[in-house]
């Protein structure tokens, strides 16, 4: 039998406990610190409560917005009257806008949709690392106030998810953009507020890989600005895949151990 040192066996004991008390460090998933460890560009805010003249729940909630400071989106309210944050939206093709803050290239929401344009635009992201089989998910909801709403038209004010994840940091992730919905063929719902929104819905997905991943939501104007569109974030979570049991990880050491000091003992005779 061929005999193994013992420094060999504690470093992979070391290596393995390293691995096993490693942990996904999503920052502030329930927006409860507001946007702390949150990258945003445009109308970006965590609300508590009523804002825009919709209730949004007693817990916190990351809402993005299309509602232009400037100019009148919901005729006959005002300019800004649905915006959220106090920051302008920006428009979705610029550089450096809400389309990169996303790690997109420049027009790829309207280019997902076949649309000419994407106008006004907002985003949310966060950069943080994933081990392999971790599973992220997240609750959503779209509202809006746009009057081609219901309308079956896929080419509309759309949300978006977009997830890249690198496992060698010297090297591009692709980011994978995904629809979560559009205005024109989600199931929509008239409140009294004048709001129509969906039900509340939850996407999940599980990491194949471990690496530095990049989490972020979008939303924007298709085609024309008029009438705001927002989309709601919940309760973003990370379930770490299952990992050794600490007193699994001390048996595997005794264990180590044991063969090591027994295979000695058979070479010294």
């Amino acid at each position: 039998m061929k005999f193994i040192p013992l420094s060999r066996i504690a470093l992979a004991s070391a290596t393995l406990v390293a691995a096993s008390a490693q942990a996904a460090p999503l920052q502030n998933g329930s927006f409860g610190a507001g946007l702390d460890h949150w990258s945003t560009v445009g109308d970006v805010a965590v609300v508590t409560g009523p804002a825009a003249g919709h209730f949004f729940g007693g817990g916190s909630t990351l809402v993005l917005g299309t509602a232009s400071l400037s100019n009148e989106d919901d005729t006959p309210f005002g300019a800004g009257a649905f915006n959220v944050s106090g920051t302008d939206v920006v428009l979705a093709a610029q550089a450096n806008g809400a389309e990169a803050n996303l790690g997109l290239s420049t027009g790829a929401f309207a280019s997902a949709t076949g649309a000419d344009d994407a106008v006004e635009a907002s985003s949310a992201a966060q950069s943080f690392f994933l081990n392999t089989g971790d599973t992220i998910s997240f609750t959503w909801q779209v509202l809006t106030r746009d009057a081609f709403a219901g309308n079956g038209d896929s080419v509309n004010d759309s949300a978006w998810v977009a997830f890249s994840l690198a496992a060698d940091p010297q090297q591009a992730a692709t980011v994978t953009q995904t629809q979560l919905g559009n205005i024109g063929t989600l199931s929509l719902m008239t409140g009294s507020d004048g709001w129509r929104v969906t039900g509340l819905n939850t996407f999940s997905f599980t990491a194949a890989t471990g690496g530095t991943a990049r989490l972020g939501w979008g939303v924007n104007d298709m085609v024309d600005a008029t009438g705001t569109t927002l989309l709601a974030i919940q309760n973003v979570t990370v379930q770490a895949a299952a990992v050794p049991e600490p007193a699994s990880v001390a048996l595997l050491l005794v264990a180590l151990g044991v063969i090591g000091l027994s295979t000695l003992r058979r070479r010294q005779r």
